[in-house]
């Protein structure tokens, strides 16, 4: 939301609900659970092969081309940025619009394969027996890869939350079993972790300039034991906020209740979906400059303001969340669209993996991933991020063409 006065509905975040928020929330809820219950029930039997080139597995091949791709783009990535001694604070200018063009080298587009490092890990998880080259390859380096990335580019919450959901949804449909004790033990850390995890980045931050990266995990975890973290030592909004450790929690979930909000009480011009079409742009590399004619920069679908002061001014980008973003597409109607739609794909994706794992319970870790993109969506509710994401279409390109071969049979 590209307005000035937004604060006033950031506080008290934590409270700022209403009844017509609440039924709208209510349709979709209702539509979602219509658009899973759609046809019926019956499963599909699937048929599945592993596609093999002189014999060698072409998911093995695969997995550790990526994985390694994704090693050299984040060092080739860090050296684009000016090396590791200025890389963060670069990185950080740039985002701000504050960094020349001629201070960033011209093979910084590697850092949109970074992120490929999720893809090795979900086949390492795949395969059964895993030898200590595979340890290596596709568990130890795509892990060291999406934390470095994370700590200090990316700056992700989601990924981080993202990662320990992967390895417990694996778990989970592989044995075929929930483990409530230890999904409510996970929620509740992350919960309560959130104001601790902010701060873990800014302390990032400041030791990798004052003391190098290898000093990183040692300070975070000496931070950690002493408790110092998230009692707004190192973010001054932490501070600022309740004492309540539950409420400054609360606080991290509700960006998309004030994006519904915003969108019923007041009056925006339909965007009819729009953005399913603009974040096809969001492919292209930006240095580029490829005109496409599908540009929309400030769609009303996002809050905005500055966040991490300590770090040179950033302007992050909050989405509106998957109701606000039926809101905005087409009020009422598009809240039950959207929430139609998406619950009928849900349906799909848990059908198809289901007869999957019948046949072979190590597809239990792409099921899982698929499960993680898909709340991604849900929760961010902007197509360009999880639709025209790169990382995620070149998984979908690697599982149904390259690496295996699925043969659909309906069921009688």
């Amino acid at each position: 939301m590209y307005e000035s006065g937004i604060e006033i509905h950031l506080t008290p975040a934590s409270r700022f609900v209403s009844f017509s928020s609440f039924f709208t929330t209510l349709i979709f809820i209702l539509a979602f659970i219509g658009g899973v219950a759609y046809r019926g029930g019956l499963q599909k039997l699937v048929k599945l092969s592993i596609r093999k080139f002189n014999g060698i597995a072409v998911y093995r091949v695969a997995s550790y081309f990526l994985s390694l791709l994704s090693l050299i783009s984040l060092l080739v990535y860090i050296q684009e940025f000016g090396g590791f001694s200025s890389f963060i604070y670069n990185l950080d200018l740039n985002r701000a619009g504050l960094l020349s063009d001629d201070m960033v080298g011209k093979f910084a587009f590697v850092g949109r394969f970074i992120d490929l490092a999720f893809i090795p890990l979900i086949y390492y998880l795949y395969k059964k027996r895993k030898t200590k080259t595979e340890l290596i390859f596709l568990l130890l380096i795509p892990l060291v890869v999406i934390i470095v990335s994370n700590l200090f580019i990316s700056v992700s919450k989601l990924k981080f939350i993202g990662l320990g959901l992967i390895f417990y949804f694996t778990f989970s449909i592989k044995k075929n079993k929930l483990y409530l004790t230890y999904l409510f033990l996970f929620l509740a850390i992350v919960f309560l972790g959130l104001p601790i995890l902010d701060e873990v980045f800014i302390l990032a931050y400041r030791v990798f300039q004052s003391e190098g990266i290898l000093a990183v995990p040692f300070r975070i975890a000496s931070a950690l034991l002493s408790g110092s973290l998230g009692q707004g030592q190192y973010e001054t909004f932490l501070k600022d906020s309740s004492t309540n450790l539950y409420l400054k929690s609360v606080d991290y979930f509700v960006s998309g209740q004030i994006s519904l909000q915003l969108s019923i009480e007041r009056s925006y011009p339909l965007l009819f979906f729009r953005d399913f079409y603009t974040g096809i742009s969001d492919l292209l590399p930006s240095r580029l400059n490829i005109t496409t004619g599908l540009e929309v920069h400030r769609l009303n679908t996002s809050m905005y303001y500055d966040y991490y002061p300590e770090i040179p001014v950033l302007t992050w980008g909050v989405p509106p969340g998957i109701i606000a973003f039926g809101m905005y597409s087409l009020s009422v109607p598009g809240v039950m669209l959207t929430a139609f739609t998406l619950g009928y794909i849900f349906r799909v994706v848990d059908l198809f993996f289901k007869s999957i794992i019948e046949i072979d319970k190590g597809f239990s870790a792409f099921y899982a991933y698929t499960i993680f993109v898909l709340g991604s969506y849900s929760v961010s509710g902007m197509p360009k991020l999880v639709i025209y994401n790169l990382i995620i279409l070149i998984f979908l390109f690697l599982f149904f063409f390259v690496t295996f071969k699925f043969r659909i049979k309906t069921s009688k």
